[in-house]
């Protein structure tokens, strides 16, 4: 029955990985399927100037390594890549969006997670290289919906609640 069920190692991490599959995939899925969204090719600007904000320091880094470093960030690498290549089309989308309504001063975006999106720098660990690949292959993609790049806002954990979009 349930109650022979142990909870130790392997049940928890398969329990945790079921609730970020709800977390994350689910929604793609649903919007893939219910929702008319296209996946459009643009034109990347060469770099972005990312504010650090642990260090104050300002880089100038490569729009679609930029891209690979948030993803990195955001989701981990033992993810399928199908995943990362849905988290890195949501991550451009949304880096365009973030990038019209530019909210700094010195820098195009920042790395304060709860203001942009997570950051982290990019390695030489087949993790990386992974996402990078990842990202790679859906370069220029975005997601669009009536013409215009959609605000694809995502997050890593919900808590088990989320808000509507038009908040």
């Amino acid at each position: 029955g349930f109650n022979d069920v142990p909870l130790g190692g392997n049940y928890i991490k398969q329990f945790i990985f079921c609730l970020i599959i709800l977390n994350t995939v689910i929604p793609i899925l649903f919007i893939k399927i219910f929702i008319p969204v296209d996946v459009y090719s643009i034109s990347a600007s060469s770099e972005i100037s990312l504010y650090i904000s642990e260090t104050g320091e300002i880089k100038q880094i490569p729009f679609e390594e930029y891209i690979a470093q948030v993803v990195y960030a955001e989701m981990p690498a033992s993810f399928e890549v199908e995943a990362l290549k849905a988290q890195a089309i949501a991550t451009r989308s949304y880096t365009y969006r973030k990038l019209e309504n530019k909210n700094h001063e010195s820098a195009d975006l920042c790395t304060d997670s709860s203001h942009c999106q997570a950051w982290r720098e990019g390695d030489k660990t087949e993790n990386y290289k992974k996402v990078a690949q990842a990202v790679e292959a859906t370069k220029n993609k975005v997601a669009v919906y009536n013409g215009a790049i959609i605000n694809a806002v995502y997050h890593a954990a919900s808590g088990g609640f989320t808000e509507e979009a038009v908040n």
